[in-house]
């Protein structure tokens, strides 16, 4: 104890806290990578608003506005315009703004230098795609019809997820590649790609259920990309209807969106599956994530499929909800995609093409959308940024999610955040996130001041421990007095708590209880927990009233009465005019009391008794505990005369009163002997002065 003490009161430990304080309340930053808030911007653009995003369409390093809006006559219309906001060009539709779904995406389909911009637009019940090429020829795309549109309750039933641009024929020309679901009105639900030099629009076959595009794989090496995704049940459709939407279907697509297998029907309404090919030194495989959360006590499963969805091998995992808990997404490091499992809690696996799974990340929520990866701080490897609704926060992972920062970030809209990548030439580039009309820019890098934090906090350290040592040698003796005190509380408390006590008191009471005896049981119950209750409510205080040790005292007796029966008797009396709020130390009485019993009468054959008198004389109060026992001689002939430690608890407890409380007080230990000389107990004189 006295070592532990001395540890936790060096300087060196206690340096630490102040040390750490310090550190906290000196705003000097040393994370290796830190986000920076360094602008913020009002979109407003004329009377609807507009959409934001900053992109480099002729890859100079500088990036333009792209302005996606509502026209004055309420159609789609897109302003580009340079950095300093000069004028570049504006393009106007016939048909209207999406507003719920994803509706821009950028690309360079020809490879040519000079990136697009593609936009969905409507009109009336007609979906069209459109794109231009801001810096080069102009219009690509204008009014392109892709499909008709149903309504529900007289709106228009539909979404699309975020378009793509892959080369699938293989011709050096990439197709606008995306996916349509209907909702209520069934149809359609499909993948399209759109050829932008013939204008053709393609679909995958009729199916009922909803898929999206995540990934596209050559998986069989023949040159050609196959589109990988997530599917989810919607319980819309007849089980009837082809490729139904209560099951999952392990589904792949080719390049023609011709099915590359025929799909496998995975079934469980409220369901969701995603796809993910992995590289292996067997072949392309590919892993899924069958995750249920329906009504079934079904749990989810990796699984492990070969190019053709043929199920190789799959491995359950367990989720404390029925909720939806796990989502799994391939992230590309160093060119090689890495699956990654990711969960509510914040925990994040890697999982190998054997379906192994090992973690990579423990901490702050990640959510497993990545809005974008670029090479934020111009280091040479790109980095993933994450935004999660669950826990308000910006996220970038480095390599293999080695390091995450995060910034505190509040929705200003119920719609998803707009994010792009504004490029400011040789200055650092921005984050931009747009929420309702606000925009705020972030930069992302390394911190300068990063190399500085060990010797600042060293010396912050230093600073500490000279102060903290200074103060110790001014108090070192009061702590050695405070250190004494605290010991001893620690034992006379212990010595309250004594392990055997405690437990013959509890096997007595249960012995009472078996036997039927109620009055005992409560009595011995009633007795302990007075005993329990005094040592734990003021084990702080060393002294208490002489009432209140009599008490105790006598409670103590009760208890081992119980244990014990007929083997004592016990009296205790005092004067009228003794004063019971006199103070004394704890354990006084008991202690010696305790030695009585457990030394002097219960190793003895005949019955015992304790008498205990409490007077006055003319130097104070006395207190008398004569017992009847086998005296002190033959307790050691025995050896159940015991340590000593108690005498010397008290010896130590005396000294310390008398040191506080300026009174001494001394006790006497007399052997008793009867007519004959033979050992007949032992009486213990208590001296308290006035």
């Amino acid at each position: 104890m006295k070592k532990f003490t001395n540890i936790i009161t060096s300087p060196f430990l206690i340096s630490l806290p102040i040390a750490v304080v310090l550190i906290i309340f000196i705003p000097i930053d040393f994370i290796k990578y830190k986000f920076d808030l360094i602008d913020q911007l009002n979109v407003n653009y004329e009377k609807g608003g507009a959409d934001l995003y900053f992109y480099d369409f002729d890859r100079d390093g500088t990036s333009e506005r792209c302005y996606i809006y509502s026209n004055s006559i309420g159609n789609a219309a897109i302003k580009i315009t340079r950095n300093d906001r000069s004028l570049i060009e504006q393009w106007n539709f016939d048909g209207k703004l999406i507003n719920e779904s994803s509706r821009v995406s950028f690309g360079d389909y020809d490879d040519n230098g000079k990136d697009e911009v593609y936009l969905f637009s409507l009109k009336d019940d007609s979906l069209f795609l459109n794109a231009i090429e801001p810096l080069g020829c102009g219009f690509l795309l204008k009014n392109n019809l892709i499909t008709t549109i149903n309504k529900v309750g007289g709106k228009l039933d539909f979404s699309i997820g975020n378009a793509k641009l892959i080369d699938l024929d293989n011709n050096v020309y990439k197709e606008v590649v995306f996916n349509i679901n209907a909702h209520f009105s069934l149809q359609p639900r499909a993948i399209y790609k759109l050829d932008i030099i013939t204008k053709r629009v393609e679909r995958t076959p009729d199916a009922g259920t909803m898929i999206g595009i995540y990934r596209a794989e050559d998986i069989n090496d023949d040159g050609y990309y196959e589109l990988f995704g997530k599917i989810q049940t919607t319980g819309n459709l007849p089980t009837t209807y082809p490729y139904h939407d209560s099951s999952v279907w392990i589904m792949v697509v080719d390049h023609n969106l011709d099915f590359f297998f025929e799909p496998v029907e995975l079934p469980g309404y409220g369901a969701s599956l995603t796809l993910e090919p992995v590289k292996s030194n067997k072949g392309t495989r590919i892993i899924a994530l069958y995750d249920y959360y329906g009504k079934e006590n079904i749990n989810p499963q990796l699984l492990l499929c070969n190019e053709k969805g043929e199920l190789i091998k799959k491995k359950p995992i367990l989720k404390p909800y029925k909720k939806r808990y796990f989502s799994l997404r391939a992230i590309t490091w160093d060119k090689n995609p890495y699956v990654y499992l990711f969960t509510r809690d914040g925990t994040i696996y890697n999982v190998s093409s054997e379906l192994d799974y090992k973690i990579v990340y423990q901490g702050e929520y990640i959510s497993d959308y990545i809005y974008l990866k670029e090479d934020f701080d111009k280091d040479g490897e790109d980095e993933a940024l994450f935004i999660s609704r669950k826990n308000s926060k910006i996220q970038i992972a480095r390599f293999n999610f080695e390091q995450v920062n995060s910034f505190d970030f509040k929705w200003k809209s119920n719609r998803n955040p707009l994010i792009s990548f504004k490029q400011n030439g040789p200055e650092p580039s921005n984050i931009a996130i747009q929420t309702g009309n606000e925009m705020v820019l972030f930069e992302y890098g390394f911190n300068k001041w990063y190399y500085l934090k060990i010797p600042y906090f060293l010396g912050i350290y230093i600073l500490s421990f000279l102060l903290v040592y200074v103060i110790q040698l001014a108090q070192r003796y009061r702590l050695r007095q405070i250190h004494k005190m605290k010991e001893l509380q620690f034992q006379v408390t212990m010595n309250q708590l004594e392990p055997h006590f405690i437990l013959n008191a509890l096997n007595s009471i249960g012995t009472s209880i078996l036997e039927e005896d109620k009055n005992q049981a409560y009595t011995g119950f009633s007795k302990f927990t007075n005993l329990i209750r005094s040592v734990l409510s003021d084990q702080d205080s060393m002294v208490i009233t002489l009432k209140e040790e009599l008490e105790l005292t006598e409670d103590y007796l009760k208890v081992r009465k119980i244990r014990h029966k007929d083997k004592f008797d016990y009296s205790i009396s005092y004067d009228e005019d003794i004063d019971l709020e006199t103070l004394i130390p704890k354990m006084t009485i008991r202690n010696f009391v305790e030695n009585a019993l457990k030394h002097g009468i219960l190793p003895d054959t005949k019955k015992g008794e304790l008498m205990i008198k409490v007077f006055k004389n003319n130097k104070g109060l006395q207190i008398s505990i004569k017992d009847n026992g086998i005296g002190r001689q033959k307790a050691r002939e025995l050896k159940t005369s015991g340590t000593g430690k108690g005498l010397e608890m008290m010896d130590e407890l005396f000294k310390w009163f008398a040191k506080n409380y300026k009174i001494k007080i001394n006790y006497q230990i007399t052997d008793l002997n009867d007519m004959n000389g033979n050992p007949a107990g032992t009486e213990v004189i208590i001296e308290i002065p006035n």
